[in-house]
Order: C-alpha cells, then structure tokens, then sequence
C-alpha cells in the first residue's frame, strides 16, 4: 500500500510514522507537512505542501489517507487560524483524496466534537468530520480519542496536570474518558485502513483502544 500521512509531526502523526515504516503491508509514505520535520523513517518521503493548493500528484496511486493535522488556539494565534488547520486543511486533504480515487481516509477528530456544539472548539471538529464524511471516501474512519498522552515537541502544562489526575483516579474513570496513548490511536488508525470494512465509522476512545487490544 501506498499511503499520505498529514500532520506528520504531531503527537499522533509522529507515532503513525514509526508504525508505518515497520508494517510490511505499507510500500510507500508520503508524509505532507506545512514546514520541514527532517525524519530519516524508512520508505518515508517528505514533501512540503501548500494546504490550500494540494499537490495532486502525491495522491497519484494512493491507498488511504491519514490525516493527523490539529493545532490549539493558543497556537494558531486566533479562532479563524485555527479553523484554518483543523477544518479547512482536512477538508481540502479529503476532497483532494477522492478526487485521487483514494479508498481509505481516517481522521483524529476529537472526543465531544458535535457540529451543533456551543463550544468553539467542538463545533470546528463536528464541522470538520461533517465535511470529510460527506467527501465520498468509500472507507472513513473518525477516531475521537480522549486526552492524548504521549512527548509531545512542545509543553502543555494543562494536559500534564490533566494526565496526571487520570493516572491517579483512572479506576474511577469510565474507559471511555480515559487519557489514551498516541500510539494506541496510531496503531488502531492502521488496523482500521488494512481492513475491508467500508462506510464511515466513528470510533469513540473506549473503542480505539478495543481495536488494538483485541
């Protein structure tokens, strides 16, 4: 297979390279990235792109699409940046893919997106999985992990403190809400494109984790 990693540096996105680049069913990797990550991964190949104006020749004999791309609005520096990255560059990358005659796309969405939600935030992601399943992918995968845990690059003092808390008082937590691995959602976002199931599926927290566990 063939496949295009989007967000290639992030919590997500760098855990996907690593499994990728070790999977025998994978061939090729094309990692699209909005500035230079330097990684030396086998059968990956990084191409800095235009989000905005995708080059579609990277699509050209694509299998499946992995879009990892998300920012904070702290990040972005204003709410209409931040729908820049989280709603409009998945969007462009899903309807680039199906123009591509791509079967395959998952997206980490989040848990509690909702497009009716009050919450800026939410409601952006509720869009964002609105516009992709709509794309006409014939396999979508939604994946909306609970808090992230994992190294991220940079330091965000509100998640550390969140994990934390998790860790301490997880025996109370529903699975569902449980802080989850980076790499756990990594590894259920490639199970899901290996497999022969088409359709769009949301795939909650608590079930990501079943996906690789079982």
């Amino acid at each position: 297979m063939k496949v295009i990693v989007a967000g290639g540096s992030g919590l997500v996105g760098t855990e996907l390279l690593k499994i990728l680049s070790t999977e025998a069913k994978i061939s090729s990797i094309i990692t699209l990235t909005r500035r230079p990550i330097g990684t030396h991964l086998p059968k990956v190949t990084e191409q800095v792109a235009d989000f905005e104006n995708l080059p579609m020749e990277a699509f050209e004999n694509s299998d499946a699409v992995f879009c990892c791309l998300g920012t904070t609005i702290k990040k972005a520096g204003s709410k209409p940046a931040f729908e820049k990255v989280d709603f409009e560059y998945p969007k462009n990358l899903a309807l680039a893919a199906k123009k591509a005659g791509v079967k395959s796309y998952a997206l980490v969405s989040s848990m509690g997106a909702n497009i009716n939600s009050g919450i800026f935030y939410s409601k952006v992601k509720g869009k964002t999985e609105k516009a992709v399943s709509d794309s006409g992918i014939p396999q979508i995968g939604i994946f909306r992990p609970s808090l992230l845990l994992g190294d991220r690059q940079e330091y965000r003092f509100a998640e550390k403190v969140s994990a934390a808390l998790m860790n301490v008082f997880s025996f109370i937590i529903p699975k569902k809400y449980r802080g989850i691995q980076a790499g756990t959602v990594a590894n259920a976002m490639l199970n899901f494109a290996l497999s022969d199931k088409n359709g769009v599926k949301i795939i909650e927290s608590d079930l990501i984790q079943d996906m690789v566990t079982t």
